[in-house]
């Protein structure tokens, strides 16, 4: 349940409700093991009130993982992950609307379409795709790691300015 009183207040009262389930199974054998985790869940926003009644999203999202580690030797080991997360937005992130005062910016969720901006009326889900490997030595005298990582990222949710002469009472306005 989400809610906020005052003059300041840019985002309406709502409701989310979350499901999950999930899986992480691991397999172990001498020098080697492997982990790998899966995760699906359900999400639905719902603004609370007579007004905005029809303002509903529902979200599905999957987040799997797999990792594995191997000893090399007794003081080498090699590990590597990988994973793909999705994440659905937040109800700020789609239902804001009016002046934020403490930005001194005027805030529209991803949920409304603005007449002139191509993009909008709904946002998708923010997805990453991560890769990791790692060569690690431990030792009395000398230890250490390198590690290679990559990450990826669609459909990044994040504020944005509309630009100039994009203002609304003298606030710019941010998606």
């Amino acid at each position: 349940h989400f809610s906020s009183v005052g003059p300041e207040v840019n985002t309406p009262e709502s409701f989310t409700r979350n499901f999950a389930l999930f899986l992480i199974e691991n397999y172990e054998r001498e020098r080697f093991r492997v982990q790998a985790g899966g995760r699906w869940e359900a999400q639905g926003v719902e603004v609370i009130g007579r007004r905005n009644a029809r303002l509903k999203q529902s979200y599905h999202a999957l987040s799997v993982s797999a990792g594995m580690e191997f000893d090399l030797t007794e003081k080498w080991k090699l590990s590597g992950n990988w994973s793909f997360a999705q994440r659905p937005p937040a109800t700020a992130e789609l239902f804001s609307n009016g002046p934020h005062l403490a930005t001194g910016t005027f805030e529209i969720g991803g949920f409304y379409a603005i007449p002139g901006v191509p993009e909008g009326g709904g946002l998708d889900l923010e997805q990453s795709q991560n890769f990791e490997l790692t060569l690690e030595r431990t030792g009395s005298r000398v230890s250490g790691s390198f590690t290679y990582f990559q990450y990826d990222f669609d459909n990044y949710i994040f504020l944005s300015s509309l630009g100039p002469g994009w203002e609304i009472n003298g606030l710019p306005i941010f998606r």
